[in-house]
């Protein structure tokens, strides 16, 4: 039988009361915004491996480093609960946080998210993300949707089915070459010229690089993380054995 998951909110915790998006965006614009990116980026490799499993030791971990004793026990009792399993990290929040963080914070001063006291804080920016994923569409309405409607319901089907459905990242790699190759006129020709004029790499060069890319982080877990930090950052270096021009290289860093 498949399992399902829900997450905590900040509504949880605050008497049923939800989080409004000035809320959330107040707060969150405290931090750096840098710091703010790189962190949902460790976070989002300690609490799930490549292969969309979920890890439950760095998932508690990182929950009693960023709440305070009485809320995290709560938390990971709630997380343990076979019948009943909710979490408060997930894939989606920190994609949702990261866009934000780009939009309002200072790239320069600000707090650290990865600092105490301030990653209490952050835990609580999190929490209030949770309360402003769900669009409310299970909700009774209209039976016809209107255009803003469906693009709604799209946009909540793409988490849902990457939540849902095989997490491969093979599966994504074969998926994003046969839209182009086989599903595309004239095997996206079109696509690749648009492609490469506006970044500077070729899509047959981006697809082997993001691939390997993924190599990079395939083994990564939090322990690895907390013992050599500097295993997270990318840097030209892991690219030294690829044939890919430094231009190339360069464009697709940026």
């Amino acid at each position: 039988m498949p399992k399902f998951s829900t997450y905590f909110s900040f509504a949880d915790f605050n008497g049923g009361t939800r989080a409004s998006f000035d809320q959330f965006r107040a707060e969150l614009s405290q931090f750096n915004g840098p710091a703010v990116v790189y962190l949902c980026g460790v976070m989002n490799s300690a609490v799930t491996d490549w292969q969309g499993h979920y890890r439950a030791e760095a998932h508690e971990e990182l929950v009693r480093n960023s709440f305070a004793p009485q809320f995290a026990e709560r938390i990971i009792a709630e997380g343990r609960n076979p019948e009943n399993h909710r979490s408060v990290y997930h894939r989606r929040q920190l994609l949702f946080v990261s866009k934000q963080a780009i939009i309002v914070c200072p790239e320069r001063g600000g707090k650290d998210p990865s600092v105490p006291p301030h990653s209490g804080e952050m835990g609580r920016v999190l929490l209030m993300a949770n309360d402003l994923l769900p669009k409310g569409l299970t909700h009774d309405g209209p039976t016809l949707l209107n255009p803003d409607q469906m693009i709604n319901v799209m946009s909540e089907l793409i988490p849902i089915g990457e939540a849902s459905g095989d997490f491969k990242a093979i599966n994504k790699i074969v998926r994003s070459r046969l839209m182009v190759e086989r599903f595309f006129p004239k095997a996206g020709t079109e696509i690749r010229k648009i492609f490469e004029k506006r970044t500077g790499v070729a899509l047959d060069e981006y697809f082997a690089l993001c691939l390997a890319t993924l190599c990079r982080y395939s083994d990564l877990d939090l322990k690895k993380y907390q013992a050599d930090p500097g295993t997270f950052v990318l840097s030209e270096r892991w690219y030294r054995t690829t044939p890919v021009s430094p231009a190339v290289l360069a464009s697709f860093l940026c």
